[in-house]
C-alpha cells in the first residue's frame, strides 16, 4: 500500500495515458485524436515534473530535528513524497500557512525516501503525509494529517 500511496501521481498519469489510449483505439478515433492524447500527456508529465518537488530535506534529519527542539521556537515536521498525489494535493493548502507563520516557526520536511525517514517514521508512529508539531521545549503537542494556521496558533500560545 505504501509503495501505491507513494507513486500515486505517477501511476495515475500511468492509468490515464492506457485509459485515453484504448478509449481512442476503440473510438476508432484518427491521428489527431491520438496526437491530443498524445499532447496531453505530455502536459501532465511536464506538469509532474515541474510541480512535483517539494521542500528540500535537511541532510541530516534526525540532527536538525533535535537542534530545531531544543531551539526557541515552535517546530512542524512533515513527511511528505514528492510522488504522492496527496502530498501535492496539499501543498497550495499549507503555502500560506507557512509563509505566515515562517519566522515564528521552524519548519522541516523530510521525504519518506530519504534513508533517515523510515527510523523517524517509526519512532514518532508516522505515515507519510503527517504533520507534527513540537512547542518551544520540544515536547510533542500535535500529530495531525492536515496542518491549519489554527493547529500553529495553539501551539504558538502553548496549548495542544
Amino acid at each position: 500500500m505504501f509503495f501505491i500511496r507513494r507513486f500515486s501521481y505517477l501511476l495515475l498519469s500511468l492509468l490515464l495515458l492506457v485509459f485515453f489510449g484504448l478509449l481512442g483505439w476503440r473510438m476508432r478515433w484518427p491521428l489527431a485524436g491520438y496526437i491530443i492524447i498524445l499532447v496531453l500527456t505530455a502536459a501532465f508529465a511536464t506538469y509532474w515534473v515541474v510541480v512535483r518537488r517539494g521542500a528540500l530535506t535537511p541532510a541530516d534529519p534526525r540532527k536538525k530535528l533535535k537542534r530545531s527542539r531544543s531551539g526557541t521556537r515552535p517546530t512542524v515536521l512533515h513527511f511528505y513524497s514528492d510522488f504522492s498525489l496527496s502530498c501535492l494535493l496539499s501543498r497550495p493548502l499549507v503555502a500560506p500557512v507557512e509563509r505566515q507563520y515562517r519566522g515564528r516557526c521552524e519548519f522541516i520536511y523530510v521525504d519518506v525516501g530519504h534513508p533517515d525517514a523510515a527510523g523517524m517514521m517509526e519512532e514518532l508512529k508516522a505515515q507519510m503525509g503527517d504533520w507534527f508539531l513540537f512547542d518551544r521545549t520540544g515536547k510533542l503537542v500535535g500529530h495531525r494529517r492536515r496542518l491549519a494556521a489554527a493547529d500553529i496558533e495553539r501551539v504558538l500560545d502553548g496549548a495542544s
